[in-house]
């Protein structure tokens, strides 16, 4: 009997055993439900940074820029580098299209360059004398003024400007080969607020600023700093307030007749360089 029990009670610790494990192994093949498991986070694909080409680079699509450049009249040496000239030709672009002027290309400048080039846009390179009977008169003493020296430039333009004589003289060419295609009078600083000498480039352009004593000056050219050529002085109703010429007198700045002030303004882009003397 005793044995009897013995065995019935090793039969039940068996089938118990046996069920334990099953429950184990159940459990043990119950995965979690990849549904139950966070999701692999992708990643966000950055957007290619725009390409920005500025003084110092180089390569087949600056080439392409100063092809464009070129297509506009600007007339620089298109080498596939990012050089002085075709930084300042950017700038008067950027200008003549009324955008940021900073001198590099990334897509807005990019984008107005493969426009078709109008009359209004366009800059022209080879200009004829203007019919001012004073070009002939000091065409040869000009010329030889302007050859004679050197004349840094990044554009086919010079300006020269005599304080002497009151007078600015305006080239079309190149280096020791300039042709003078206008003349002007003009007033310079007096002698408690100079007009600064030595060489400049055009370093920008506006139709008109207004000083604090309401005096407005039209079609100004950048020379250097606050020094510009502009036009003589007018009241905010554009009256004359001072339309001397031929003097020195001005603050610094170099007046002009309105219709030579916007000559210069019109006609000379941004990099031409500038001789005071």
């Amino acid at each position: 009997m005793f044995n009897q029990k013995k065995i019935i009670l090793l039969v039940i610790i068996i089938i118990l055993t046996f069920s334990g494990c099953g429950n184990l192994e159940n459990k043990t093949k119950n995965p979690v439900k990849s549904k139950n498991l966070p999701s692999a986070t992708k990643k966000v694909k950055e957007a290619p940074k725009p390409k920005i080409f500025k003084l110092g680079s180089s390569g087949s699509d600056v080439k392409k820029i100063q092809d464009k450049l070129n297509n506009y009249g600007y007339a620089i040496t298109a080498d596939g580098k990012f050089g002085p000239s075709t930084d300042w030709a950017v700038r008067d672009f950027q200008y003549k299209h009324n955008i940021p002027i900073d001198g590099s290309v990334s897509d807005q400048t990019m984008n107005l360059l493969k426009d078709t080039p109008t009359d209004a846009t366009k800059v022209n390179s080879e200009v004829q004398p203007d019919a001012n009977p004073e070009v002939q008169t000091m065409k040869a003493a000009a010329e030889n003024l302007a050859n004679s020296n050197d004349t840094p430039t990044f554009t086919k333009f010079f300006i020269i400007t005599s304080l002497k004589e009151q007078r600015v003289y305006v080239f079309n060419g190149d280096s020791h080969n300039w042709k003078l295609i206008n003349t002007f009078e003009c007033t310079s600083g007096s002698s408690e607020t100079p007009t600064i000498t030595g060489h400049f480039y055009v370093e920008g352009k506006g139709l008109a600023f207004k000083t604090e004593n309401d005096v407005v000056c039209k079609y100004y050219t950048q020379i250097h700093g606050n020094y510009l050529f502009h036009s003589i002085l007018f009241d905010k109703n554009g009256n004359v307030v001072d339309g001397t010429l031929g003097a020195s007198l001005s603050h610094g700045c170099v007046r002009l007749a309105l219709q030579n002030a916007k000559y210069i303004y019109d006609t000379v882009p941004m990099g031409t360089g500038i001789w005071i003397f």
